[in-house]
């Protein structure tokens, strides 16, 4: 990137994070806030597809926010009976058989086969061997049905997603909050490596506490219902432990990066594109769940408490989607929900199959290219992917460049023209609202100004539809 277009996207990140010019805020650690039901692509259903969030800012990093979980544990979600929930090829590896052989490398391999011989048993062979494996907790046998019943879900509603990988599950209490979260870890490197899910809640998830109630992660205490409303423990737990597992397909779905690969840091400000696309299509796929629930709440063995549960987690996580405007917001609603819609399952699956994952890795969320594609399939996918086109990718950072204060000769403002009809008017306008704002330690209308007379340049019919977006008067 060049140094105009990286100080520009630097200040933008700052405004966007709530701070003052000059301001960094602390790094974090990388987390995933899930987020809520969106209808897309062809909807047999008739479900209402979720309104685009209104143009009133930019999308913000969420600094320190603690990473949302998919969970539901009541509810058969494969739509089997009880007894059919017991999933034999998801089993703890401590209940293999070990040989009793003093030689620990003997024993190792013995415990090898033993396993082997296991999951063949169990009907999985050895393309499972993906199994899950459960450190042993009062939680273990739970944690194994919840995952088990995850697989079935992908297996039976999302079949062109499915994947099954080597898996850890544990849960954890240290939380301070009576909410429900979870992780997702897998080494960028290659795939089918071991990813671990760990399910965070202060108490042992079991059957006895699933019709608990519980609030979600995006509730809103301020809020009449059902933005406020809590949830059973039990369909919390099948949410974000769904959004979660969406994470570890994602990962199996798109290319792996080369091992001399050295990944950039994240931090506060710094999100790259390959975050902010995973949790999109976790955050579709966790919606897309809500709403064939809904849809079919027999299916799922959903009753009329559970119903209500599963709308008002849609609506909390819609709410909090259009408010949060973070990098799941930009995901979502400017990518992934983007492709789905216009595309369905098959076109998302084959444009997260062709992504240029190095690329995402280097392109952070704030950098001012990414910002020109939202919104815009053809756009988006001629720059994210391996066969994308080179010719809108340069011009895309041609604009990107100018926009930032670089020169632009009069004999290259044509093709500056032609890549800025194909930008979204809201996304410059996303770009623009936080530096006109009133507080003059949050912005710099100076530079609004800037960026105003430079798109002038190029298209005053666009500055004008923009300032309007923004409430400029030029």
């Amino acid at each position: 990137m060049g140094t105009c277009r990286g100080a520009l996207a630097l200040i933008l990140a700052v405004v966007e994070a709530g701070g003052a010019l000059g301001a960094v805020p602390a790094a974090r650690p990388r987390a995933s806030r899930m987020m809520t039901g969106m209808a897309a692509g062809p909807n047999p259903a008739g479900l209402a597809v979720s309104p685009e969030p209104r143009i009133d800012g930019l999308i913000a990093p969420s600094l320190l926010v603690p990473r949302p979980t998919l969970t539901q544990a009541a509810l058969a979600l494969s739509g089997e009976s009880e007894a059919g929930r017991a999933l034999p090829g998801v089993a703890r590896l401590s209940e293999a058989p070990r040989p009793e052989n003093p030689d620990s490398k003997s024993a190792e391999s013995g415990k090898d086969a033993a396993e082997a011989e296991f999951l063949h048993r169990a009907g999985l062979g050895a393309a499972a061997a993906a199994a899950v494996e459960v450190p042993d907790s009062p939680a273990s046998d739970y944690l194994l049905g919840l995952a088990d019943q995850t697989r079935r879900t992908f297996a039976r509603h999302f079949p062109l997603f499915h994947r099954e990988f080597p898996l850890t599950v544990a849960h954890s209490g240290r939380t301070d909050t009576d909410m429900i979260n979870a992780s997702h870890d897998v080494s960028p490197y290659g795939k089918s490596r071991m990813h671990h899910i760990v399910l965070l809640e202060k108490m042992p998830p079991g059957k006895s506490n699933e019709r608990e109630l519980a609030p979600t992660a995006f509730s809103a205490d301020d809020l009449p219902s059902p933005l406020n409303r809590a949830v059973r423990r039990g369909l919390a737990r099948i949410l974000t432990f769904f959004h979660e597992y969406a994470h570890g397909v994602f990962h199996e779905i798109i290319p792996s990066i080369s091992r001399g690969f050295i990944l950039p840091e994240e931090d506060g400000i710094r999100i790259n594109a390959e975050t902010a696309l995973n949790e999109g299509f976790a955050v579709m796929l966790e919606l897309l769940l809500v709403d064939k629930m809904l849809s079919r709440p027999g299916d799922f063995g959903l009753g009329p408490e559970e119903i209500e549960d599963a709308r008002s987690w849609k609506a909390q996580r819609l709410r909090d989607m259009r408010h949060a405007r973070n990098h799941y917001t930009q995901g979502t609603f400017y990518f992934i929900h983007k492709i789905y819609k216009q595309e369905g399952e098959a076109g998302l699956l084959k444009f997260l199959e062709d992504l240029d994952t190095q690329r995402l890795y280097e392109l952070a969320t704030h950098d001012l290219p990414f910002r020109l594609l939202e919104g815009r399939p053809e756009l988006f996918k001629a720059y994210l992917t391996n066969s994308g086109d080179q010719a809108t990718r340069a011009a895309v950072d041609a604009l990107a460049d100018y926009l930032a204060g670089a020169d632009a000769p009069e004999q290259d403002l044509d093709r500056l023209r032609d890549i800025l009809k194909r930008v979204d008017v809201s996304a410059l306008a996303r770009l623009l609202n936080p530096l006109v704002k009133t507080s003059v330690t949050r912005c710099d209308p100076s530079l609004c100004a800037r960026l105003i007379a430079r798109i002038a340049r190029l298209s005053q019919d666009t500055a004008k539809r923009l300032a309007d977006a923004c409430h400029l008067n030029i």
